[in-house]
């Protein structure tokens, strides 16, 4: 019998079965609907078919379900490659969901080969559209120096961002914190003026 899954495993399908709001889907009944009311029932072995069906007709959330699914083995045999090609369907499609969390899966080497730039490429992606998660993964990635040149001044700008955004996320202003006091008078200026950039510039649903 296989080990239960740990508490993050658990909690992770939640969160991007949320995000899957954010995933465009049609107007109308489809097979996608169908595919998420047997989700929703808990009937995957009937929701996986129609979510294959809706992915044929390249809807984005469709392919983040198969993708978990066959991570967790919900309605189909646990694959990982399936699991990974599926993720890289939907962040394809231009899907902000797909492509925040397949670039976490390069930061961790989940799943995929360990690649910071790609988790880079796919971040800005996002971020640039304006998904606040993939815009803290940014600004974490440039603090750090991970997958992209060390850059203090941008990293700030995107949580000074976030801050305005939503101010109830505490790690952006953790984040401020921990980079502005390794930034000139100069540098602090320049960084607060790419926010104000980057604050006209997003102006997304997602506000």
């Amino acid at each position: 019998m296989a080990a239960p899954p740990s508490v993050r495993r658990i909690v992770r399908p939640a969160l991007l079965a949320a995000g899957l709001l954010l995933a465009a889907a049609p107007a109308f009944p489809s097979a996608f609907d169908d595919g998420n009311a047997a989700w929703e029932r808990g009937e995957y072995v009937l929701a996986v078919p129609a979510y294959r069906d809706a992915a044929a007709e390249a809807i984005p959330g469709a392919m983040l379900r198969l993708s978990i699914a066959y991570e967790f083995g919900l309605g189909v045999d646990a694959d990982d490659e399936a699991a990974a090609e599926w993720l890289r369907q939907a962040a394809a499609t231009g899907d902000v969901v797909a492509q925040h969390e397949l670039g976490l899966w390069h930061v961790t080497g989940h799943v995929v080969a360990g690649d910071p730039e790609e988790a880079v490429r796919l971040f800005r992606l996002a971020a640039h559209r304006g998904y606040l998660p993939a815009q803290y993964a940014l600004a974490q990635q440039l603090e750090r120096g991970d997958g992209v040149r060390q850059n203090l001044v941008e990293a700030d700008a995107w949580y000074l961002l976030l801050g305005v955004r939503a101010p109830a996320f505490t790690w952006a202003l953790d984040g401020r914190l921990r980079v502005e006091p390794n930034l000139t008078r100069a540098e602090q200026y320049e960084a607060e003026e790419r926010a104000l950039h980057l604050t006209g510039r997003y102006v997304t649903p997602f506000d």
